[in-house]
């Protein structure tokens, strides 16, 4: 239908401005509307409308079955009309033939899945977000399946809204409550119980409906992006509309200038207490309306923290891909935001700057705009324009300071374009002018190819620094690092360590001396094959008493008290509840930074009693973990840190078995404070099921610039393996260890992707060639076990002495042993300690599904 309808109902329009002042008069603190977005608010955000789908499916299924080529969309749908008129609906053309395409719910989920994936929120969402947090809207309805609402109030204000995907959910929402709510009226993308097709879409479940009557009694409704071609609530609508106790408020209908309007929608609109709003669009509206009802504030984006995500939103604001600028309220918030992302790259430079010899204080002007300079090229990736320039300001400039901070620069440059050879010259260069900075002798030996030349040049420059606690600390590290990779050499030995680091107590004994981190470490690797238990006990609880009895209350105290774990043999629920009454009495007399960094400690702790449950204890530990639970959950969200959500993920999958809540949790963990600590343990809650790797776009995007490069790459490599790309998994294992990832753990993930890509000759040489370097018996064990099957399937005969003394070491009880059993073929044995583990801890099962050595019709009996 054409616009010639609208002329019949010019007494209905109403202008923005209208719309603006109805929102904002209100009575007390209650919202006068609601908002309903339909798929017309999602297209600035790069997700295709449902009129462009329809073009699409339209085309696609008349050519499919009138074997003739398409030419018209009248002729199509005149065609469809006549012959099959059985399923095709021309007044919901969307949802017949979306039924039509796809079969299957599932089907129909994984391609509204495919639709909505990656897409981040357009400017209009960041206006919305401000909206509600200024108290004018506080509810929002949708039909669309994006998460785009709720990423914007993630990303842009401390307010975390209720968000409500299904029927089940929505009947316990208070439409008193003043939290933002987000209510989908069909669905989410991430479950198969969407909404989409004609027969699921004619009604809407029950408590959906009685929730959106129940809302519409208190508030008016404004429609944005929204066609009325949805059966199952334009009937709501319309039996509501009629009655005087509903809609008090009226309903405001927005539509985009020149676009049509169906006979229903017309005969909609005609209706009291309805009118329409003509729009350029949805970021256009919830600009002008920000910027009418807010009296001219400028946009805030909520917090001023940087985060990667909230960048590249931002970013995307900038670009105005869509040419949103020619509004002018977004015109002039977008210029905001260009000075306000240059004002944030000066202040990052200050910062640096700061920390440096170097101060901005006394720096020229010229000097400051060129260090500017080349931190934006190497920001935008421009690293040949950043080395040129680089050079160019070495050999010209004469203050030493700033000539060193150049240098600095220029390794930095050097190492992001993997020239080895040239950052090692300038690090000399470095040296040259300043020969008694240890940092630069530091900086030399980390770029090195090698770690024993590494090691081995620190060693040898002890002397230099002979009163340096630092050096001695940093020496000793180096070498305990490479003793658990590759064992001692002729030059790099334990003891030498250890007299590193009596040293740097004899000129340091305060328990800020990480020398007592490192002497923890050096008792670990002292006893990494040491059957003797209480020797290891003795030897660890002494030095924790030697730290007591200097200061309880030190932090890196505190640290080793609480991370000093027992093995499921050793462990005594006695002294764990003493640890935790240490520790929250520590809390009630810490700064605020510092009761946040022992909560996390607590928090780490209730993690590591999963290692620990058994049968005889599980009752007890369940109960202790839910007590801690409870003694919590009346903090903010935005209070708690990521080991807490680690935590509640972990409980969720491990007891509860509910893998959509553990992933909840776990994307929940991802921007909070220590959530750079907990990498890893966030990495394998959010990989648990090969079928949500789509949520790792927010992990790396979130912790790309954020972690050590050697922990990224070797992520990034597990992500690989996961989705079976193995050419990629090992190019980023390879950049792992060239950024020092530990070498044993190199080795056993290099055989381990050769196993599941099955280049089993490959694993077996690998083995072979590394197991002798490898001093940890756990890590030989695992070694074996991936040989030994992998010449299983070779068809060559198996070390069944090995295999036995895996076992041996295990005791025949952990899951090295049941690996063993497996390949001797001794399946009870094997399946006794499967059992045990999954029945103790659920995430086992996801863990063992990426295992090869267990057969899957045995793991599925747990499924």
């Amino acid at each position: 239908m054409s616009n010639n309808l609208l002329d019949k109902i010019k007494h209905k329009k109403r202008t923005v401005r209208d719309l603006a002042n109805f929102i904002k008069i209100s009575s007390g603190n209650i919202p006068n509307y609601s908002l309903f977005l339909g798929a017309g608010a999602s297209v600035t955000s790069g997700i295709l409308s449902g009129a462009n789908l329809v073009e699409q499916w339209r085309k696609e299924i008349y050519e499919r079955l009138s074997t003739s080529a398409y030419s018209d969309h009248n002729d199509a749908i005149n065609w469809l009309k006549q012959n099959e008129s059985d399923w095709y609906d021309e007044s919901n053309e969307y949802s017949s033939l979306f039924e039509k395409k796809f079969d299957l719910p599932a089907q129909r989920r994984r391609f509204v899945e495919q639709q909505v994936d990656k897409k981040l929120p357009s400017i209009g969402y960041a206006y919305l977000v401000e909206l509600f947090d200024k108290g004018f809207f506080d509810t929002v309805f949708t039909t669309n399946f994006d998460d785009l609402i709720n990423e914007a109030f993630y990303q842009f204000s401390s307010n975390r809204p209720l968000l409500c995907a299904h029927d089940s959910s929505i009947k316990g929402i208070s439409i008193t409550s003043s939290r933002p709510k987000i209510i989908k009226l069909h669905g989410d993308y991430l479950f198969d119980g969407i909404k989409s097709s004609l027969s699921e879409t004619s009604s809407l479940e029950i408590n959906t409906k009685d929730k959106l009557i129940e809302f519409t009694k208190e508030y008016g409704m404004i429609f944005i992006g929204y066609s009325g071609n949805d059966k199952s609530i334009m009937n709501v609508m319309n039996s509501l509309i009629k009655q005087n106790e509903y809609l008090k408020n009226g309903i405001y209908w927005c539509k985009r200038k020149g676009d049509n309007i169906s006979q229903d929608l017309f005969k909609f609109l005609n209706n009291e207490k309805v009118y329409f709003v003509e729009i350029d669009g949805f970021d256009e509206l919830m600009a002008e309306l920000f910027h009418e009802i807010s009296n001219g504030e400028k946009l805030s984006l909520g917090g001023s923290e940087k985060e990667s995500k909230r960048d590249k939103i931002i970013k995307g604001f900038i670009s105005d891909k869509f040419n949103l600028s020619l509004s002018c309220y977004i015109e002039e918030d977008i210029k905001k935001l260009k000075k306000l992302t240059y004002a944030q790259d000066i202040s990052s430079l200050i910062n640096e700057l700061s920390d440096d010899e170097v101060s901005n204080n006394n720096l020229k002007e010229n000097d400051f705009r060129d260090l500017l300079k080349v931190d934006r090229l190497i920001k935008n990736n421009k690293i040949n324009e950043a080395e040129k320039e680089l050079n160019n300001l070495i050999s010209s400039v004469e203050n030493l300071s700033l000539k060193k901070k150049y240098i600095q620069k220029a390794i930095e440059v050097y190492e992001i374009s993997n020239n080895s050879s040239k950052a090692l010259e300038y690090c000399d260069y470095l040296i040259k002018l300043d020969s008694f900075n240890y940092n630069y002798y530091l900086l030399k030996s980390s770029l090195m190819d090698e770690s024993k030349e590494s090691v081995i040049y620190l060693i040898e420059l002890i002397a230099k620094f002979s009163y340096s606690v630092s050096f001695k600390n940093k020496v000793a590290s180096a070498i305990i690092n490479y003793i658990e990779s590759y064992g001692e050499c002729e030059n790099i030995k334990l003891n030498i360590a250890k007299e590193l680091i009596e040293e740097s107590f004899k000129l340091e004994m305060s328990l800020s001396n990480d020398a007592w981190s490192i002497k923890s470490r050096l008792i670990n690797l002292k006893y990494i094959n040491n059957i003797d238990r209480d020797s290891y006990l003795k030897e660890k609880k002494n030095l924790l008493k030697e730290m007591e009895s200097i200061n309880p209350n030190h932090i890196q105290y505190v640290e080793l008290y609480s991370s000093f774990f027992p093995s499921r043999e050793d462990f005594k629920i006695d002294d764990f509840q003493e640890k935790i009454k240490f520790l929250t009495k520590i809390i009630d007399t810490s700064s605020l930074n510092k009761k946040k960094y022992i909560f996390s400690n607590i928090c780490d702790l209730y993690l590591n009693l999963f290692d620990v449950k058994s049968k005889d204890n599980e009752e007890y530990i369940i109960s202790m973990i839910n007590d801690f639970f409870d003694k919590n959950k009346d903090i903010e969200d935005s209070h708690l840190i990521s080991p807490f959500f680690i935590l509640k993920s972990k409980y969720e999958i491990s007891i509860n078995k509910n893998l959509d809540k553990s992933l909840k949790y776990a994307k929940k963990s991802i921007d909070k404070q220590f959530s750079t600590e907990n990498t890893r343990k966030i990495f394998n809650l959010l990989t648990l099921n090969n079928e949500t790797l789509s949520n790792l776009d927010e992990f790396f995007s979130y912790f790309e610039l954020k972690i050590n490069r050697s922990i990224l790459y070797y992520l990034k490599s597990d992500y690989y393996l996961l989705k079976d790309d193995y050419e990629n998994s090992m190019l980023f294992l390879e950049k792992a260890i060239e950024k020092g990832m530990n070498y044993p753990d190199y080795i056993i993930r290099k055989s381990y992707i050769y196993l599941c890509s099955n280049e089993n000759d490959k694993v077996i040489s690998t083995v072979n060639n590394n197991i002798n370097n490898i001093i940890s018996n756990d890590t030989k064990d695992v070694l074996i076990i991936n040989r030994e099957l992998a010449k299983k399937r070779c068809g060559l005969e198996i070390d069944k002495v090995s295999l036995r003394n895996v076992i041996a070491h295990g005791k025949s009880k952990d899951d090295k042993s049941m690996g063993a059993y497996f390949i001797l073929e001794q399946i009870s044995e094997a399946e006794k300690i499967l059992k045990k583990e999954i029945e103790s801890d659920y995430m086992n099962y996801y863990i063992y599904k990426q295992w090869p050595v267990i057969p899957n019709d045995i793991l599925n009996k747990y499924k």
